[in-house]
């Protein structure tokens, strides 16, 4: 555990940030009765469709923010995803709404909430990518399995504060002031962690990876601009010919400037298409396998918080009392992850896919006995706890536990941040996003149908690591070694490198020295 708080001091202003992006989705989802009474005319099924579209939004975040990263840092990129959630947050409970301010108002504000998520959905695809690939980067050896955990133990902390307060904001308001105000509440104490998140990190130094990265690039471009230099030294003329041409071209720089402006927007346009285009080409592979692996996990947590509302309008209990198991589930799922992380690091050297493919059929095999038991059982508080609180919980958080690892070691440095961006926001967007709805929709045809919804996607998810483990050994899909451990295989080829190099190097002396025996034995 000592590793675990070493890191915990180390990168608080990112996971702070992370358990507020969180805590969003976590209030929203524990407040769809209020919601759907105030914005969506207590239709459930709207209130979840409000929900997907945070996530249809996601993989735009990915492509955006990824790209920024990639260029400009995942520091800098991770301050402005930050930005934008903490605005959505926080102005979510300022909205105009139907029991507030009457029937014209509550349309807009329902117009607003929607716009709103949507920038959610856009920042929070930007966040993922720019902090995971940081903490993976940053991440010390012989931990990166449990550091990179940290991001999803975030997550489960995020969930057990957002139920635990909307539940205790329940208790004290009671459920009538609940409906009318007390839904905002929530929301808006966003602001204060979030403001002391922002300056946590501006504080926070870049990766060293990213660092060296962009060290490389800067050389190239100094090259470059020497060679160029170079050139158009050695076509000057005489300095009254410069002079002449210099003044003959003045009346012209306005037009020239505009012209440059246009053809940069339009070279750096092309180039942001080559580099998706080029991304999906070399990574195609590692995108579809990310992706299959991620969806399973992310229907799974979705899915989860669904039941939390499901089970208080079907089971016949309070909204405190449902609240209570789903906040007892995450506990289980965020001990689940840590286990699997530490397992991962100890046993197979930060390799995620034996771990991963123990989650992913662990998560195959419950889906359907764990909605079986919930329908069998309807209304048993005993049977609620170990179904969905225990199996479900230790499941999806096994299922998850190296997902993020699993998937970032995909991607070269140069496009990493792009490529887990969007590789887990598309799996989110489509699949996780979705999850709350469909399971709502397959309900209605049997209550263990969300089940076997959830055992179907383990088991593609299971069969995804198996290919991508398969691949692997052949030698068609590459996995990158990061943080220090890339600096330490970087440092074992350059060792390699120099040991050949001297090893040629002795052989042609060698080999020159047999030359001239052979020579004077000629003579003699």
């Amino acid at each position: 555990m000592a590793h675990l708080w070493a890191l915990v001091r180390q990168w608080w202003p990112l996971l702070l940030g992370n358990i507020l992006e969180w805590y969003e989705f976590g209030v929203y989802g524990s407040l769809t009765k209020e919601l759907s009474a105030n914005f969506f005319r207590a239709s459930t099924f709207g209130t979840w469709s409000g929900f997907a579209v945070t996530f249809l939004l996601r993989p735009v975040g990915g492509i955006v923010f990824g790209l920024l990263a990639d260029r400009v840092g995942r520091k800098r990129a991770t301050l402005w995803s930050m930005r934008g959630m903490l605005f959505a947050t926080v102005a979510q409970g300022l909205l105009p709404s139907l029991l507030c301010c009457g029937e014209a108002s509550a349309d807009v504000g329902l117009v607003l909430l929607i716009v709103l998520r949507a920038l959610q959905g856009v920042c929070t695809g930007g966040e993922i990518g720019p902090l995971v690939t940081y903490m993976a980067e940053s991440a010390p050896p012989g931990v990166l399995g449990v550091g990179t955990a940290l991001f999803l133990l975030c997550v489960y902390v995020a969930f057990v504060i957002s139920q635990g307060l909307v539940a205790l904001t329940v208790l004290v308001l009671g459920p009538e002031r609940m409906l009318e105000w007390g839904w905002r509440l929530p929301f808006l104490v966003a602001l204060v962690p979030g403001l002391v998140t922002l300056w946590g990190r501006s504080h926070l130094p870049e990766s060293a990876e990213f660092v060296e990265l962009q060290s490389a690039r800067n050389l190239m471009s100094s090259g470059d601009a020497q060679a160029a230099s170079s050139s158009t030294g050695s076509i000057a003329g005489d300095e009254s010919g410069v002079n002449a041409a210099s003044a003959s071209c003045e009346s012209c720089e306005d037009a020239r400037s505009r012209g440059a402006a246009a053809s940069e927007a339009a070279g750096h346009a092309g180039r942001i298409f080559a580099t998706v285009r080029g991304f999906l080409h070399d990574y195609g592979r590692a995108l579809v396998i990310g992706f299959s692996v991620s969806s399973a996990g992310g229907a799974a947590i979705y899915t989860s918080m669904w039941c939390g509302a499901h089970l208080a309008r079907q089971g016949g209990w309070d909204e405190a009392s449902a609240l209570g198991l789903s906040m007892l589930m995450y506990l289980m799922a965020g001990a689940g992850a840590y286990v699997g992380a530490v397992i991962c690091d100890g046993s197979f050297g930060s390799d995620p896919f034996i771990v991963q493919a123990i989650g992913s059929g662990l998560l195959a095999v419950v889906g359907v006995p764990v909605f079986w038991g919930l329908s069998a059982y309807r209304g048993s508080l005993l049977a609620a706890g170990m179904c969905l609180s225990v199996a479900f919980g230790l499941a999806q958080g096994a299922s998850l536990a190296q997902t993020y690892l699993f998937c970032v070691r995909l991607f070269h440095a140069r496009v990493r941040a792009l490529g887990f961006g969007l590789t887990y926001n598309l799996a989110m967007a489509y699949v996780g996003g979705t999850a709350a709805m469909v399971a709502e929709a397959l309900d209605i045809v049997s209550p263990i149908a969300p089940g076997a919804y959830v055992s179907a996607l383990g088991l593609v998810s299971l069969l995804a690591v198996l290919w991508g483990l398969r691949l692997r050994t052949a030698g068609r899909l590459q996995t990158y070694a990061m943080g220090d451990s890339a600096l330490k295989v970087k440092d074992a080829r350059m060792a390699a490198e120099n040991a050949s190099t001297e090893s040629a190097a002795r052989a042609q002396v060698e080999e020159k020295d047999k030359e001239e025996e052979a020579t004077v034995v000629a003579i003699v």
